[in-house]
């Protein structure tokens, strides 16, 4: 009889121990698929937007394309510097209180929002600097900007490639002026700026940056963007259709 109970036990427990590895395997499998098929969609996904930057870089006109670019897209303007070998593209709003206006002085493009009053707002500029086609872009910032600063208040390193709108050129190098250990505390961080090429220095109040384009390394420009930013295309800001011309 007691035997009879005992194998009773063992079957019953047998069955368990079955039951318990069944459902253990059908969950950790179902893991496994879950992980395949979310990596298959992240990958996607990536590809995707590999696919649509790639898409919004190509569409950036270049200057042959100027005079159709703007009988397509009327608010889409295009500004050529011949003298500085340098264009950009902008969009002008049709309906507005104010226009964006552009200004070209010595070394400088600038570009402004003039309301209707007169007042001018929302300045950003383009300033272009000549280099030794052999010298490359952080020697050629550290001998034009930094001889009066020390490497240890102010260092030159690669931007993070992150603020929203931005689709970055391959054929481009981008370099910024940062502030070494910044401070928390605002005025404090102030201070520090006064340590470095201000101008030219990332802060909260212009997260501009310096830029030389592959093929024509005899020069290169700091573009200062302010605090907002000014449209080309869906999803890309103006200093992302710049160009270095011949």
């Amino acid at each position: 009889m007691k035997l009879g109970v005992l194998s009773v036990k063992m079957r019953t427990i047998v069955i368990m121990v079955l039951v318990i590895f069944v459902l253990l395997g059908a969950f950790y499998l179902g893991m496994y698929y879950s992980s395949v098929k979310y990596s298959r969609e992240i990958a996607l996904l990536v590809t995707q937007l590999d696919t649509k930057a790639a898409n919004l870089v190509r569409c950036a006109p270049s200057p042959k394309d100027q005079t159709s670019t703007r009988k397509v897209e009327e608010t889409l303007q295009t500004y050529t510097s011949k003298k500085l070998g340098l264009s950009f593209s902008y969009l002008q709003p049709k309906e507005s209180q104010g226009q964006w206006v552009t200004e070209e002085a010595n070394d400088t493009i600038s570009i402004y929002y003039q309301h209707q009053s007169g007042i001018k707002t929302s300045s950003k500029f383009v300033q272009v600097f000549y280099k030794d086609a052999q010298q490359s872009l952080e020697a050629a910032i550290k001998e034009q900007l930094m001889q009066n600063f020390s490497a240890e208040d102010c260092t030159i390193t690669t931007p993070s490639m992150s603020y929203n709108h931005a689709i970055y050129s391959p054929n481009n190098e981008y370099l910024v002026i940062r502030v070494v250990n910044q401070n928390e505390n605002h005025e404090e961080f102030v201070k520090q700026l006064e340590k470095c090429p201000n101008t030219y220095t990332f802060s909260w109040k212009d997260n501009g940056y310096f830029v030389t384009d592959k093929m024509h390394q005899d020069r290169f420009a700091y573009v200062s963007l302010g605090q907002d930013s000014i449209f080309a295309y869906p999803d890309v800001s103006w200093d992302m259709t710049i160009r270095f011309l011949d």
